[in-house]
């Protein structure tokens, strides 16, 4: 059962009766149609946009859950795995009262238990490892949660012995994930943690597996830095709601489109001749002396444009799954937000695409998934 903040019920309670109040006056200008004040009906028509607009802002909110009723579960779980393993660990909160929607607050508890579970059996040390390293016996789990402008952060550092870079490169190398002749960065080797054909004996590899999908579904992304003999932190990025999304909106022939503007760098018009081929069939764009690959969504989603024949070109620059791309579209928007309807089960749902929303004339946009449309350069 998730608790809903009374001071949010009194504010909707308010909006209510400020919505009552001017649709009563709405009614009693419109009465008379022969002698209708129509500066007073535009006053009160704009009000009630106002009272709209705060009334869907705070049922959002309503949503909206601190993170510290998920955050204090874990301390059981942290006493019965430090006890089964003959460990002594302490966790540290900061940032309980973070709020997140309650749809992803529901579903966080299990991937932070494999990840805690994780550094108490493979990242902290026993006791007497710790004493003699001239770390203290208590080994230290800290969660946090903190927002930026776009996102919520979720962080758990432990002070342990840390990955294990070559250990990894070799099992992974011995899955045959990789060859020989395979060169990574340290943030894609410890990214391998994460993939299910590595250890795939081992069940508590397979429960950060786990993770990542979980993760992925909550349209967030995971970030793993270590350092050998000083712990490990995992880094876990979440929009703050699965409902609602400040989004860019484009066009693409008579189609519109919104893309989470927590992806959207900026937008920019090119010139199509400086469009150029590499490999046969990728496309890239000179963006500022950086190479971008090139996607045109009326390709992608079958759309018939009629801006073929123009030389000039909108582009928006999106950047997910640590990469950056560019998106070729008919025309720019602009901001808006948009609320994410599901989309049912008999409706065909392509790559790219995580949902829709309506539209003020009724009509409906489609939400871009950035990163799926960026995998999706890597693919060619």
């Amino acid at each position: 059962m998730v608790r809903v903040d009374a001071g949010k019920l009194d504010n909707l309670l308010n909006l209510l009766g400020e919505l009552l109040i001017n649709q009563t006056k709405i009614a009693q200008l419109t009465t008379n149609k022969d002698n209708i004040d129509f500066n007073e009906l535009s006053v009160s028509a704009d009000t009630l946009n106002k009272i709209s607009k705060d009334l869907e802002e705070q049922i959002l909110k309503v949503r909206l859950v601190e993170t510290k009723s998920t955050f204090l579960q874990l301390y059981p779980l942290i006493r019965e795995i430090s006890n089964q393993v003959n460990k002594k660990v302490q966790l540290k909160l900061y940032g309980k009262d973070v709020e997140l929607d309650k749809a992803i607050i529901e579903r966080l508890f299990t991937p932070l238990s494999y990840i805690i579970k994780n550094c108490i059996l493979q990242g902290i040390e026993t006791p007497d490892e710790r004493t003699s390293c001239r770390k203290d016996e208590y080994g230290l789990i800290e969660l946090a949660s903190y927002s930026d402008s776009k996102n919520v952060i979720i962080e758990i550092r432990d002070d342990g012995r840390g990955l294990n870079k070559n250990e990894i490169l070799r099992q992974a190398r011995e899955k045959k994930i990789l060859s020989e002749e395979q060169h990574l960065n340290d943030e894609e080797i410890f990214k391998l943690v994460l993939n299910p054909r590595l250890y795939s004996d081992d069940i508590e590899t397979i429960e950060m597996c786990d993770v990542a999908n979980i993760i992925t579904n909550l349209k967030g992304s995971i970030e793993i830095l270590t350092e050998e003999r000083e712990g490990t932190t995992y880094r876990i990025r979440l929009p703050q709601s699965l409902t609602v999304v400040n989004g860019f909106a484009v066009r693409i022939g008579e189609d519109i489109f919104v893309a989470p503007l927590s992806s959207v760098i900026e937008s920019y018009e090119i010139n199509k001749e400086d469009i150029k081929t590499i490999h046969g069939t990728n496309e890239v764009i000179n963006i500022n002396g950086e190479y971008l690959p090139l996607l045109r969504l009326h390709e992608i989603f079958n759309i018939n444009t009629n801006n073929n024949e123009n030389n000039k070109a909108n582009t928006i620059i999106i950047y997910g799954a640590k990469m950056k791309a560019c998106l070729l579209v008919d025309e720019i928007l602009g901001d808006r937000q948009a609320i994410i309807e599901k989309l049912y089960d008999h409706v065909q749902v392509f790559e790219g695409l995580i949902g829709a929303t309506k539209l003020e004339d009724g009509k409906v946009a489609m939400i871009l998934d950035i990163p799926a449309l960026i995998k999706m350069t890597s693919k060619k």
